[in-house]
């Protein structure tokens, strides 16, 4: 993907072709200054995208990933080429299929958007933090433990694709202040899921465990620093 292009990113697919990555790079414009959206590849994106048809220059959407069955067994991609050709954005909705390495996408996108319905502790909105982009999502799962309103990301809530739009134009409208989001959510990442303070947190809790545990047989406690190996938790 190169600059001035989009990627929209469906983070729950399995990845794995780079041909029609490469197919991508046909397509661009390097002259144009065209805004860009990073989002999975869901119907309310494509709705967004509709509301957002009014903005100049008007961003283009890229979906990678591979295709999968819809609720009918048919094809979802199907679903979501004939919804972006009945809502008159099929022009900028753009189909890559898989890839080998979705950061290529993440880099070349300005906003990041997460709009399940469900969801754990999300690994792709870590990511997009990571990548330095604010995060747009929906506030179900962990996503409130990772996105702070209105300083890394904003929420809206599942399917109500305007109010993601009008979050989207506000922040196209102002870059300096979706590059000061991006960089706080970057920032933020890469201290809460630096490897090595996540191994010592992760470490410090096991021992508190073992310290209550301890107290509460009458055993001495654990050393501050849990052995390499050898050791299991009760």
């Amino acid at each position: 993907l190169r600059e001035g292009e989009s990627g929209m990113f469906d983070g729950l697919t399995s990845l794995g072709i780079k041909k029609d990555y490469d197919r991508l790079n046909d397509y661009t414009d390097a002259q144009a200054e065209r805004q860009r959206t990073l989002s999975e590849a869901q119907l309310a994106r494509l709705k967004a995208e509709f509301d957002l048809a009014r903005l100049s220059p008007a961003p283009h959407l890229v979906i990678a990933g591979a295709d999968r069955a819809d609720g009918r067994g048919g094809s979802h991609r199907a679903e979501l080429e004939d919804l972006a050709m009945t809502l008159g954005v099929a022009e900028r909705v753009h189909f890559v299929g898989p890839v080998e390495d979705p950061m290529p996408l993440l880099a070349a996108c300005d906003v990041a958007a997460l709009c399940s319905e469900t969801e754990g502790l999300s690994n792709s909105v870590i990511e997009y933090m990571l990548a330095g982009k604010p995060v747009l999502c929906t506030p179900v799962g962990g996503n409130s433990e990772l996105i702070e309103e209105g300083r890394t990301g904003y929420f809206f809530e599942v399917g109500d694709d305007a109010h993601l739009a009008r979050r989207l134009a506000e922040l196209f409208a102002d870059r300096v202040r979706l590059r000061q989001m991006g960089e706080l959510a970057r920032s933020e990442a890469s201290f809460r899921f630096d490897p090595s303070r996540m191994v010592r947190a992760h470490e410090a809790l096991y021992t508190h465990l073992l310290d209550r545990s301890a107290l509460a047989m009458g055993l001495p406690s654990v050393p501050s620093s849990l052995p390499k190996q050898g050791h299991s938790t009760p």
